[in-house]
């Protein structure tokens, strides 16, 4: 649109992150929005398009974010997730070999041309916290000369660079929100929370899941970056037990059936895999042993003696075998579905999850695999995270920042909660038996800045 909001057009039917050419004829643009770079769950593509004519042109697959136009219009740079790690690559604008720039264990992203194109400024938490660095680096070549160099020192959470066409100034945000883990009471048959949330972890920790032991006693949860370790803490907010204390990305934990080990996913060995570890935080065990595509999201069965992952689509792992000799089966039937589908919760009513396409770009809706039928099928055509309800055949799920619960044997859909203003619902989980529901609610703050550059 014009500069004063005029004549409004629209471009293009997807795209995230829009990047002006130096000559304002073209935009780079993702097919994916990134807002936390530590967890993210598909992948993107670049494409440039055309403002006259609408041309669109594929310059990035496999992945790639947050594209950014060098100042001599003859390469891009962009950021992207390579297994454990994420790394800045520059390729030419008309697609070709390309560069990488930076790759290491550090969550490296948001990259931006400085205007004389002699610098790259990115966003990366080699500090500790997320802050704005910079790179030397050749613009026609693409390539990095030198050694990163730290341009502020801040405990804040910095995000999305924006530098001005002098390259004196560089305005960013920061992002301040806070994730609580909150309780309430419930009444899983009737579908009813009653009273209002309490807060059971609030503060500096950055919730992202919580699962609550079979005997409904512990809570365990897992951080979000830049630290990304598991903690168990009672239902009163007493006794927080810290399990792991580390530089490696401890995910997602599920307690065992039986409630004497605490299932996550960890790149601890250099790439993701499955582990186990006790309640007191002690024998540490690694549950799987793969090569090519790594396993992630893993959870229990219902008897303890299998798990499922996700692995380029669903996978069972047999945990009566050596670790050596365990295998991932895909799910009987997998072939007969469009896309991979993301494991979420496992109950004897099946397996609850997302679907993503064959690229693992989302597919929004929730899925559920019968071992009865071998088959999948759609409840929903909305809603993330999918988690069963108290053993019984309904689901929690969230969606717009709000909680529902999905009905099986109805199909009726419900909203459970609505998250007060400023703030959404992540994530929902429920007491064995359903007693208790248990939410992560993110409070949304933060600020812009601008830094004087030297």
């Amino acid at each position: 649109m014009g500069a004063t909001g005029e004549s409004v057009r629209r471009l293009t039917d997807f795209g995230y992150n829009p990047a002006w050419s130096p000559d304002g004829k073209e935009l780079a643009l993702a097919t994916e929005g990134v807002v936390e770079p530590g967890t993210r769950t598909s992948f993107s593509e670049v494409w440039r398009v055309n403002l006259a004519n609408g041309e669109r042109r594929r310059i990035a697959d496999k992945d790639a974010v947050q594209p950014s136009w060098s100042p001599n219009g003859r390469r891009i740079a962009y950021w992207a997730s390579e297994a454990t790690e994420r790394s800045v690559w520059t390729v030419p604008v008309n697609g070709g070999e390309k560069v990488q720039v930076l790759s290491d264990r550090f969550l490296n992203w948001n990259p931006v041309w400085s205007p004389a194109g002699d610098w790259l400024y990115f966003i990366s938490d080699r500090s500790g916290s997320l802050n704005v660095w910079r790179l030397r680096i050749d613009e026609d070549s693409g390539r990095p000369s030198g050694e990163p160099e730290p341009v502020t020192a801040s405990s804040q959470s910095i995000r999305f660079l924006s530098i001005s066409r002098d390259g004196k100034q560089i305005a960013y945000a920061t992002d301040e929100r806070r994730n609580s883990l909150e309780a309430l009471a419930f009444d899983a048959e009737r579908l009813a929370p009653s009273g209002e949330a309490v807060p059971v972890v609030q503060g500096a920790k950055a919730v992202r899941t919580v699962d609550p032991s079979p005997d409904g006693q512990w809570l365990a949860f897992d951080t979000l970056p830049p630290r990304e370790d598991l903690f168990l803490v009672q239902p009163d907010g007493s006794g927080l037990r810290q399990l792991t204390n580390d530089d490696f990305r401890d995910r997602i934990p599920r307690w065992s059936p039986d409630g004497r080990r605490i299932l996550f996913y960890s790149n601890r060995t250099g790439r993701y895999e499955a582990w186990a570890v006790l309640p007191d935080g002690s024998r540490t065990e690694q549950l799987t042993q793969s090569s090519g595509e790594q396993p992630t999201y893993c959870m229990w069965s219902p008897d303890g003696q299998r798990l499922t992952c996700s692995r380029n689509g669903a996978v069972l792992v047999d945990l009566s075998q050596p670790v050596a000799g365990r295998t991932f089966q895909h799910l009987p039937g997998s072939d007969r579905v469009e896309g991979n589908f993301g494991p979420t919760s496992w109950s004897q009513h099946g397996i609850a999850g997302i679907l993503t396409r064959k690229d693992f770009s989302p597919l929004p809706g929730i899925v559920v695999y019968s071992f009865e039928t071998r088959r999948f099928e759609r409840l929903s055509d909305r809603g993330e995270s999918p988690m069963w309800l108290a053993g019984l055949p309904v689901l929690l799920y969230k969606e717009g920042g709000a909680i529902h619960a999905f009905d099986l044997r109805t199909r009726e859909d419900r909203k459970l909660l609505t998250p007060p203003h400023g703030s959404a619902y992540l994530f929902a989980n429920a007491s064995r038996d359903g007693s208790r529901l248990y939410v992560v609610r993110r409070i949304d703050e933060g600020d812009i800045w601008m830094l004087d550059l030297d």
